[in-house]
C-alpha cells in the first residue's frame, strides 16, 4: 500500500480486481482498487476520464498511481451498506425493504445516471453509461446519501462491446436485452438495470434469473408488490416503462428522477440514514460495515454552540435559498432533524455532529470542491461577525495597525464562544505571521477547515493583504499558521 496509507481490511474481491479500505496518515478514509493485470491498463484508462467527474450521487476517483501490487484507482470511500446487503439483510428476518426507503434510493440512483449520461469528455460527447448498475453496486451511505459504485466498465454512450476498452454484457439478471444480445448500450439500458435492482429491492428476489427476459416474471412480481399497502400504483408502473424490452420505450433517467420525486415527498417512513444506521447499531451486518470513520468518531465527542449552527443555516439560507436548506436537511440524520425542528438558541450548546452534518450534506450537494462548503462558511462568519453591527466590529474599526495584535490574541476567547472542546492558544511571531495551535482535540474536517477559513478571512477584513493560512494536522490536535502583509 502506498506510503501514508494504512490497510484496514478486504472490501471485496471480484472479476475485476480486489479493493481494500485504506486510512489515510490524515485520517480520512478511501476504497482502493486493484484491477486485474490483464485488464489493468483498460480500467485506468476509464477512471482517468472519469476523474475529472464529479457528482453526489457517483463515487469519486481520489487518485489514479501504482504501489507495489500495481496500478490503484483510490476512490471515494462510502461507509453503508450496498443495496445488495440490505435486500439479504432484511431476508435473513423475512422483512421488507419498506418502499420509502426504495424510492430515496431509486431517486438518488436516478439522479446520479442523469448526471452521468449528461456528463461529456473529448472522447465522449453523448454522455456515459454506467452499463454494470445491480444492487452490489449502488451504496447507500450512514449518512443517508446514494452513491453509483463500480464504474470500471462504464463507456461513452452508444459504443459497442467490440469498440469498449473493458467488454462486458453485464449481470445476466439485470443486463436489458439489447446489451446481452452484444448490442450498442445507450442510457436507457441503465434504466433497465436501474428497475430490475429496484424491483429486486423490492420483492426480495431477482426479477430475472438468467439470460431470458421472461414478462412473466415481472407479472408475478408486480401481483407481490400489489400485496404491500406501503408501495404506490405508480411505482410499480413506472417500472414497468423502465422494464420495457425495447429501448425507445422506456423512460430517460431525467424522467426517472423527476417522476419519483413527488412520490418521495408524499411517503412517510425513516430516513436512509436511520434505515441504514439501524442495521449497524443492531450488528445485523458485521462484514459489510467497519468502524465509523474516524471524522465521524472524533464529532461525537464534543459540542457546539447554538449560534455555529444558526450561522450554518443562516449561510445556507441565503446563498442557496430555504428550498436548498430543506433538501440539505434531509440528509442528516433523526438525531439532527429532532434537534433542527425546534429553533436553535444561539446561547446553548448542541451535538457537534449537527454542524458537520449539515456542512457535509450541504458539501455533497452544492459544494464545488473538497470541504470547499466549509471554508466558505468559516469565511461568511468572519464577514458577518466583523461587518458593521457585528460583535467584532471593533478589530475591523481599528484596522490592521492597531487591531491585529488584538484580534490574533481575541480568537483564544472566540474558540471557546463555540466549540466546547480542546484548548486554543497563540503566538504571535512576528508583524505579518502568527501560530495558534488547538490541543486536545481531533476535529473532523468540516469543522477546521471552516476555523482556519475564518482566522484568514478575519485577518483580511481588519486588512490584511496576501493572507495565506496553512492549517497541519498534529499528534494531540491541530496547529494554524498565518502570514500577511500590508495594503
Amino acid at each position: 500500500m502506498t506510503a501514508g496509507w494504512t490497510q484496514i481490511r478486504l472490501l471485496g474481491r471480484g472479476a475485476m480486481g480486489t479493493v481494500h479500505l485504506v486510512e489515510r496518515s490524515d485520517g480520512e478514509l478511501l476504497a482502493v482498487k486493484h484491477p486485474r493485470p490483464d485488464i489493468a491498463e483498460a480500467v485506468l484508462a476509464t477512471y482517468r476520464q472519469l476523474r475529472t467527474f464529479s457528482h453526489p450521487n457517483v463515487v469519486g476517483v481520489i487518485a489514479i498511481d501504482e504501489d507495489r501490487e500495481g496500478p490503484y484507482i483510490a476512490l471515494e470511500y462510502v461507509h453503508g451498506l450496498s443495496v445488495g446487503d440490505l435486500i439479504r439483510e432484511v431476508t435473513k428476518v423475512d422483512e421488507d425493504v419498506p418502499a420509502s426507503i426504495v424510492l430515496r434510493i431509486l431517486h438518488g440512483a436516478a439522479a446520479g445516471l442523469s448526471a452521468l449520461h449528461a456528463w461529456n469528455t473529448p472522447i465522449g460527447t453523448g454522455g456515459w453509461v454506467h452499463c454494470d448498475l445491480s444492487p452490489s453496486n449502488i451504496l447507500v451511505g450512514v449518512d443517508g446519501t446514494v452513491h453509483l459504485a463500480d464504474l470500471d466498465t462504464a463507456a461513452p454512450r452508444d459504443t459497442s462491446f467490440e469498440h469498449r476498452s473493458v467488454p462486458t454484457r453485464g449481470k445476466p439478471s439485470y443486463a436489458p436485452p439489447e446489451q446481452l444480445a452484444n448490442g450498442a448500450v445507450n442510457d436507457r439500458s441503465d434504466v433497465f438495470a436501474l428497475a430490475a435492482t429496484v424491483g429486486e429491492a423490492l420483492s426480495r428476489s431477482p426479477l430475472f434469473r438468467d439470460a431470458v427476459r421472461d414478462e412473466s416474471a415481472v407479472i408475478e412480481v408486480a401481483d407481490r408488490l400489489a400485496e404491500r399497502d406501503d408501495v404506490p400504483p405508480e411505482l410499480v408502473e413506472l417500472l414497468f416503462e423502465m422494464l420495457a424490452p425495447s429501448p425507445a420505450h422506456r423512460p430517460n433517467s431525467d424522467e426517472v428522477r423527476d417522476r419519483v420525486a413527488p412520490m418521495v415527498e408524499r411517503t412517510s417512513g425513516p430516513s436512509l440514514a436511520s434505515y441504514v444506521q439501524s442495521f449497524s447499531a443492531n450488528d445485523r451486518v458485521e462484514d459489510t460495515v467497519p468502524r465509523l470513520p474516524i471524522a465521524v468518531a472524533a464529532a461525537a465527542t464534543w459540542r457546539v454552540k447554538g449560534a455555529a449552527i444558526a450561522a450554518t443555516i443562516d449561510y445556507l439560507i441565503q446563498n442557496f435559498g430555504e428550498q436548498a436548506y430543506g433538501r440539505v436537511a434531509d440528509h442528516v440524520s433523526d438525531r439532527t432533524i429532532a434537534i433542527l425542528r425546534d429553533p436553535v438558541d444561539s446561547a446553548s450548546w448542541y451535538d457537534g455532529r449537527v454542524v458537520v452534518e449539515l456542512t457535509e450534506a450541504a458539501q455533497r450537494l452544492y459544494g464545488r470542491g473538497p470541504h470547499s462548503m466549509a471554508r466558505d462558511i468559516g469565511a461568511w462568519s468572519a464577514e458577518r461577525s466583523l461587518s458593521a453591527g457585528g460583535p467584532y466590529q471593533i478589530f475591523r474599526d481599528k484596522g490592521l495597525r492597531k487591531g491585529i495584535a488584538a484580534f490574533v490574541e481575541a480568537t483564544d476567547d472566540l474558540y471557546g464562544l463555540y466549540y466546547d472542546h480542546g484548548e486554543w492558544t497563540v503566538r504571535i511571531q512576528g508583524d505579518h505571521e502568527a501560530r495558534c495551535r488547538l490541543v486536545g482535540v481531533k476535529y473532523p474536517p468540516a469543522v477546521m477547515e471552516r476555523i482556519v477559513a475564518y482566522l484568514g478571512r478575519g485577518i483580511e477584513l481588519i486588512g490584511g493583504d496576501d493572507v495565506v493560512t496553512r492549517g497541519t494536522l498534529e499528534k494531540n490536535g491541530f496547529s494554524i499558521e498565518v502570514s500577511w502583509s500590508e495594503r
